[in-house]
């Protein structure tokens, strides 16, 4: 069990909870930790000065006062998507209150945590580990390369010492190799949060996996979840035929919960306010009401069990209530399907981008194998279904 609390103990989110004291929890516990704390409480910006800079130039020299504005009354920072920053060849890291965080240190947070529970659960020491990789990082090579580094860096640092790599897909062909009795071409179709990987591979019988080809697509659940967002985003301002919005400036940082707070700086604040009179005072104070109450990562998660309700249900609520913010939504499987409709679209593109690797053609293939979480949302199993028929 890598984490109890979790809907799936086996499995341990990726998200990382810092304190002031610069103490780390992560999983589950790092989310409840945030709810706690940071949930619900109010946003205050201070200008506060972080050092200086020298200017130097061919005429004349001088230095310059830097200033940063600072939410001084946060607790702590919660990270999420620590995989998918790999993709940015410029993110280095992140400052959480007085220190900066590497992306290999916060990688070495995660994987640390997974060692200990390894060693717990089986009393000895871990010092090796084969680390999944997605199978396209980026369509740059480079930032592949580098993407793989700064994870090798983060196993070194969590304690490991004999580090190798492996496509994420083909832990899900050795699993089905083990039980398949006979030879069968093979599409794994691997969904989670942040990518989709697709490999086809003969597998199963008495000779080893023949891996023929692997294919990334840049593509995740949390594009669902975002889809879901901006179905809602009229109760926050957007465009509705016949009533006054904001501009898509302003409306743009709720896709994610981590640019929500964008919103809550002051000269954001003032900006929205001058929209009073244009657009519904109700409006305005929902959308003032997110931002500074830091309530955006708990709206998320609401979405996100909506989203999954959906899967085994024809219909899901979203009901969120908090101050001026009254959310009370219905939203139809239907509905959902028309909102991912680019998104099944790429995924479909996908499958024949891996298949035409592989030379193979849809009728060559004997099962497909759906693994991640974004895996069993219906649309998804629908598309697979079509291209290779439902009793695959």
């Amino acid at each position: 069990e890598l984490d109890p609390a979790n809907d799936n103990p086996n499995v341990l989110p990726s998200l990382i909870y810092i304190n002031r004291e610069q103490h780390a929890r992560v999983g589950t516990a790092a989310a409840t930790e945030y709810l706690d704390h940071e949930t619900g409480r109010p946003v205050s910006w201070e200008k506060k000065r972080i050092g200086e800079i020298d200017v130097a130039a061919s005429d004349m020299s001088f230095v310059q006062t830097v200033h940063a504005m600072v939410d001084t009354a946060a607790q702590g920072r919660l990270l999420q998507y620590v995989k998918t920053a790999l993709r940015d060849p410029r993110y280095q890291g992140t400052q959480v209150f007085s220190r900066f965080y590497t992306l290999d240190e916060l990688i070495a947070i995660m994987l640390g945590s997974l060692k200990a529970k390894a060693e717990q659960a089986f009393d000895e020491a871990s010092d090796a580990v084969v680390i999944g990789r997605p199978v396209q990082f980026s369509d740059d090579p480079a930032v592949a390369e580098r993407a793989e580094e700064i994870i090798y860096k983060g196993a070194r640092l969590a304690g490991f010492r004999d580090i190798r790599f492996q496509f994420e897909p083909i832990g899900a062909a050795y699993y089905y190799h083990r039980s398949a009795p006979q030879r069968q071409m093979t599409l794994i179709f691997d969904f989670g949060g942040g990518t989709l990987d697709l490999t086809v591979a003969e597998l199963g019988g008495n000779t080893p996996p023949n891996i023929l080809a692997s294919h990334g697509v840049l593509l995740g659940g949390d594009d669902l979840d975002r889809r879901m967002m901006q179905s809602l985003k009229r109760y926050f301002g957007a465009p509705v035929p016949g009533k006054p919005s904001f501009p898509d400036y302003l409306l743009d940082p709720l896709d994610n919960w981590q640019t929500m707070p964008i919103l809550s700086r002051p000269t954001m604040l003032k900006r929205i306010d001058e929209y009073r009179g244009k657009v519904p005072a109700r409006t305005i104070g929902a959308l003032k009401t997110l931002v500074t109450r830091n309530l955006g990562f708990k709206l998320f998660r609401e979405i996100e069990q909506a989203k999954k309700r959906l899967s085994d249900q024809h219909l899901a609520k979203v009901d969120f209530q908090y101050e001026e913010i009254n959310i009370h939504e219905t939203i139809t499987r239907r509905q959902f399907e028309g909102m991912i409709a680019e998104e099944v679209a790429r995924a479909e593109r996908g499958v024949w981008g891996a298949l035409d690797k592989a030379g193979v053609k849809p009728s060559r293939v004997e099962v497909v194998l759906r693994t991640g979480g974004t895996s069993a949302v219906p649309a998804f199993a629908n598309m697979l279904a079509g291209v290779f028929g439902g009793e695959k």
